[in-house]
C-alpha cells in the first residue's frame, strides 16, 4: 500500500486513537478500580495492536531515503530495523502472563494487572508519526489548521494533566490507605 494512500492513512488516525486510548486508560487503571470487564476492551484494542505490527511489517509502504519503499522485503526489512523490538515489547500480554500465575480477585492483583500494562505505553513513540497523518489528512479535508493545531495542544495539555491527577490519585490510595 503506497504511503500517501487513503487506507494507509484512515489505519494511521485510527492508532492516533489506539496511542490515546492507552494514554488515558492504561494511568486510570492504575489509579482507580475499573469494572474488570473493561480489561477485555483492552484485549481487543491489542489484537488491533498486534494487526498493526503485521500490517507495518508487510503491507505498508514507507518513504526512507528519498526512495518509496513498497515491496514487501524492503518493507520487512525497514520494519525490522526500527519498529520490530518496540513492537514484541509492546504486543507480549505480561497481565495475562501474570493471570496464569496469581488466580485470585484480589485488588493487589488488579493493581498487578494494570502495573503490566504499562509496557503498551511504549506505543506513545509512535504518536509523532500517527499525529502528522492525522493533521496532514485534516488539511487534505480542507480543516482548519488552526483549529487542528488548537485541538492538538489542548489534547496534549489534557493527557499530561490526566497523567498528573492519575498520579496523585494512585499515591493517595497506596501511600495514604496503607498508612
Amino acid at each position: 500500500v503506497h504511503p500517501d494512500s487513503a487506507v494507509k492513512a484512515m489505519w494511521e488516525i485510527g492508532m492516533f486513537g489506539l496511542c490515546l486510548y492507552y494514554a488515558f486508560v492504561i494511568p486510570l487503571r492504575l489509579a482507580l478500580v475499573l469494572p474488570n470487564g473493561l480489561f477485555w476492551l483492552d484485549y481487543l484494542i491489542d489484537v488491533v495492536n498486534v494487526m498493526d505490527c503485521i500490517l507495518a511489517s508487510t503491507t505498508f509502504g514507507e518513504y526512507h531515503a528519498g526512495q518509496i519503499l513498497l515491496t514487501s522485503h524492503s518493507i520487512f526489512q525497514r520494519y525490522y530495523k526500527t519498529r520490530f523490538a518496540i513492537d514484541v515489547f509492546i504486543a507480549i500480554p505480561y497481565d495475562v502472563l501474570a493471570l496464569l500465575h496469581l488466580i485470585s480477585p484480589s485488588n493487589d492483583v488488579y493493581f498487578l494487572r494494570s502495573l503490566l500494562r504499562l509496557p503498551k505505553l511504549a506505543k506513545l513513540l509512535f504518536i509523532g508519526q500517527y499525529h502528522k497523518r492525522a493533521e496532514k489528512s485534516c488539511v487534505d479535508l480542507f480543516i482548519n489548521y488552526a483549529l487542528v493545531r488548537v485541538l492538538s495542544i489542548t489534547t496534549t495539555v489534557f493527557v499530561i494533566g490526566h497523567w498528573a491527577a492519575c498520579g496523585w490519585l494512585m499515591f493517595a490510595h497506596y501511600y495514604v490507605v496503607s498508612s
